[in-house]
């Protein structure tokens, strides 16, 4: 095994690996793999050193790599692709020649614009495994917030967990969320205690084809707190529209309207009027029915 310095990165909110190697210093998670690279490269006194997360168990990895002359000034990143462990080129762990990353870490604004990367794709680089939620589209928020991990995948009740990505988040430039399809009925959040998805800064949104089941529409027998429980009691869908007395539906009505899944749980109030009802907050102890303060007008 080689005798190059190592910077262990340790994550909150999950299993760590200890470091393989002797002369290894271990970080904090703190903001990006960039910014910590460029607080710790100083210490390091060694030509090349290792790079890599607490939350990657290291016994598949050959920490005997020596690159070749031709190769001798790129940053060799290993990424996972095993399919039950996640696949982003951008890994997490790297082997970095001092020297070069001194010389150009000023003018870099990410760190995948380094001059020289290579990516070295790994059939079993043992990580942290991220567990999968199914939601009720009523209440995405407290299953995440109730989530311990540092990641979590939320996926809508009403999808196969087949259809959730295999896919790893990436440290190197921040905490993101991951979101995927038209409605985001499928996405990957970092472990923060918010109010809604919007709440989190940095987003990255892919598209992907999956089906979208329309809310329901229930009839309100009674217009009144009983009234909205007994039609939340009827849905089938974490949704539902319905249409108050002397309310009236416009012709062109779209039906297959989707409420924000990012956003904090609410009703939805369109012309007409027409209700987009919250089921959980219709069927909430403290507060049954239909609460207007709780609702979007569109």
């Amino acid at each position: 095994m080689n005798n190059f310095d190592s910077i262990q990165v340790r994550f909150e909110n999950t299993e760590f690996f200890p470091s393989p190697l002797a002369n290894t210093k271990v970080v904090p998670f703190v903001d990006s793999y960039f910014e910590i690279l460029k607080s710790v490269v100083n210490d390091v006194k060694t030509e090349y050193f290792w790079f890599f997360s607490g939350f990657i168990n290291m016994k598949n990895m050959d920490m005997d790599y020596i690159p070749e002359q031709h190769e001798k000034d790129q940053i060799h990143v290993w990424y996972n692709t095993h399919p039950k462990g996640g696949t982003n080129k951008e890994g997490n762990v790297m082997l970095i020649p001092t020297k070069k990353f001194k010389e150009q870490m000023g003018d870099l604004q990410y760190l995948s614009d380094f001059k020289d990367i290579n990516y070295h794709a790994h059939g079993n680089l043992y990580q942290a495994i991220i567990s999968k939620i199914a939601f009720d589209l009523s209440d995405l928020v407290s299953p995440h917030n109730q989530n311990e991990q540092y990641y979590s995948w939320l996926f809508n009740v009403d999808l196969a967990s087949k259809l959730v990505p295999n896919f790893y988040p990436s440290f190197w430039e921040g905490v993101k969320i991951y979101s995927w399809g038209a409605t985001n009925d499928i996405m990957l959040v970092p472990k923060q205690t918010i109010e809604n998805f919007h709440d989190i800064k940095q987003q990255q949104h892919f598209e992907l084809e999956y089906p979208v089941k329309r809310m329901d529409v229930v009839d309100l027998k009674e217009d009144s707190a009983l009234g909205y429980v007994d039609a939340a009691a009827r849905s089938t869908t974490g949704y539902f529209f319905i249409v108050p007395p002397g309310g009236k539906i416009p012709d062109n009505f779209d039906f297959n309207f989707q409420p924000d899944r990012m956003a904090k749980p609410s009703h939805y109030i369109f012309d007409g009027p027409v209700y987009l009802c919250n089921k959980k907050i219709c069927l909430d102890v403290k507060n049954p029915g239909f609460d207007p303060r709780l609702a979007i007008k569109l």
